[in-house]
């Protein structure tokens, strides 16, 4: 993991209150990896902006938004696909 995708997801995890980091770190891999049928450890990200951010690997390409409604838990959710 690079800095920025790491300061983001602080800020982030600052912004929703509950979630931990890694949480975010994971949930963000793990669903990337189920969309793209990938294994998440091949999957590269580039970050955005501070909600938004790129994912890409095996031959996919998404950009996944931080979603975060009312008292349900926060989702990282694909915005578009290539």
């Amino acid at each position: 993991m690079n800095l920025p995708l790491k300061s983001m997801l602080v800020a982030t995890s600052l912004l929703v209150g509950c979630l931990h980091e890694d949480d975010v770190n994971d949930m963000l891999f793990k669903r990337a990896g189920f969309d793209f049928q990938c294994d998440a450890k091949s999957l590269t990200y580039q970050k955005i902006d501070d909600m938004t951010v790129g994912m890409s690997g095996c031959g996919h390409r998404a950009t996944y938004i931080l979603v975060c409604a009312g008292h349900e838990p926060c989702r990282w959710v694909m915005n578009s696909t290539s």
